[in-house]
């Protein structure tokens, strides 16, 4: 079985998702991760994908680390149940890292 563990589709910017799943037909692929793609926090394409073709998608969303309610956000889009992981980048681990670490004890 090959999964295509990291592929792209959108609106804009990218192919739509049916191009994807025609590309995966003609290779052999049978599950593919979508991931989000840069500078877009509207997750709905890939959560629509995801529902939509049930069992041939996961997805990682993309979420704004400077939304002042992006734990809310990722909550939301984590209760779609579509959703796998996040895409994260160093620099935002780099900045945000030292305020997600919780002191032993006040867990």
């Amino acid at each position: 079985m090959i999964i295509d563990a990291y592929s792209h589709c959108a609106k804009t910017k990218y192919l739509p998702v049916e191009d994807v799943l025609a590309t995966m037909a003609e290779a052999g692929v049978v599950r593919t991760v979508l991931c989000q793609h840069l500078d877009n926090y509207d997750n709905s394409y890939l959560s629509d994908a995801v529902a939509r073709y049930a069992g041939q998608f996961a997805a990682v969303c993309l979420v704004n680390p400077d939304d002042l309610d992006a734990v809310s956000v990722l909550r939301s889009w984590n209760r779609t149940g579509h959703f796998r992981g996040i895409r994260l980048l160093g620099k935002w681990l780099d900045a945000n890292l030292p305020s997600l670490i919780v002191p032993k004890g006040e867990e």
